[in-house]
């Protein structure tokens, strides 16, 4: 089995064999193979030889997507429906009601409090995973956050 680099896409790398039917993506220290069982086997083989691994079984979730497959009828689902509940409750905002435009766009937002550099580091936290989540898959939210 030969791996190739097929395409880097920011600080994902994703492999794919020569048949085009199977593929390693890699995030930091996470990866997941997808493909027929016989390659994903021998994807898993062949990374097991390079570095040191743990089978975690079928995906549920990989970089804050859910992945929920229906194997009945061939379909899988991914949404970051998870990855926003987790951010709503790193952030303590479980309790604030829900409105269905984020900003209004006319507001306009002024720095007026000083924070400590605790406070600065958390908000900083909160605003790159709220852009994550933006660019994956809630574009609507990406004014208000940028």
């Amino acid at each position: 089995m030969i791996l190739s680099k097929k395409k880097k896409i920011t600080a994902n790398l994703i492999l794919g064999n020569q048949s085009g039917g199977c593929y390693a993506l890699a995030h930091v220290d996470d990866c997941l193979v997808v493909g027929t069982d016989d390659e994903v086997k021998q994807v898993k083989a062949f990374l097991a030889t390079k570095f040191k691994i743990k089978d975690m079984g079928n995906v549920s979730i990989f970089t804050g997507l859910l992945i929920e497959r229906d194997r009945t009828k061939r379909m899988i689902q991914v949404s970051q429906a998870h990855y926003a509940k987790q951010i709503i409750q790193t952030c303590g905002m479980q309790n604030c009601n829900p409105v269905l435009i984020p900003m209004d766009i006319k507001e306009v937002v002024r720095n007026t409090v000083t924070c400590t550099q605790k406070d600065r580091t958390g908000f900083q936290r909160m605003i790159g995973a709220l852009l994550y989540l933006a660019d994956g898959t809630r574009p609507d939210i990406a004014f208000a956050v940028t």
